[in-house]
């Protein structure tokens, strides 16, 4: 929700805006991406990823930055950017 619209809304109505934006952000962050989302915050985690390879860190200490549910995802987006750094 942008800030102009909250300027429409009052009391619990404008209360309960911000709360949905606050729960939408958090669920975005932690990796739970809505449908619109799925590929922002994927391509989001695989830069991070890739950032994380390239400071030289292991998968096991990347894996720990991750929920545990991202596991799979992020072991196949470090092994890219492993091979992706060995190829320069």
């Amino acid at each position: 929700m942008k800030p102009a619209d909250l300027v429409q809304l009052t009391g619990r109505a404008k209360s309960a805006a911000i709360a949905r934006a606050a729960r939408a952000e958090a669920i975005a962050i932690r990796g739970e991406a809505t449908v619109a989302g799925d590929r922002t915050v994927e391509s989001d985690r695989q830069k991070w990823v890739a950032g994380y390879v390239a400071k030289g860190l292991s998968l096991q200490r990347v894996l720990e930055v991750f929920a545990p549910f991202l596991e799979p995802e992020v072991t196949r987006y470090y092994q890219q950017a492993q091979a992706e750094a060995d190829k320069k």
